[in-house]
């Protein structure tokens, strides 16, 4: 979602995790079964701060870190990421998506 202005934003981080809690729902259930909440929120390090704490709660086996690599440039990525690791559990699987 590279280049979104950040309402935009903020509406798809706030639907992205009420997906997130969804597929928990539905799949939590089956053993077996791990899932990874994706962090959402462009560039804008309140809205990944946010869409972090959101899926923490969540409680996923691991987390991903979703809306890079779509067009920005390399140092917007690793900016963004530097801003979003913070926020994650380091006692779970983390991954960049792309």
């Amino acid at each position: 979602m590279s280049g979104a202005d950040k309402e935009k934003s903020y509406n798809s981080t706030v639907l992205s995790v009420e997906w997130a809690k969804r597929s928990r729902d539905a799949f939590c259930h089956r053993s077996g079964y791990g899932q990874f909440g994706i962090v959402q929120g462009s560039t804008y390090p309140d809205l990944r701060e946010l869409s972090s704490k959101e899926l923490i709660k969540i409680d996923f086996e691991g987390f991903a870190i979703g809306g890079l690599a779509v067009g920005e440039n390399q140092y917007t990525m690793f900016e963004t990421l530097s801003s979003t690791i913070p926020f994650l559990p380091e006692n779970k699987p983390r991954y960049l998506m792309g």
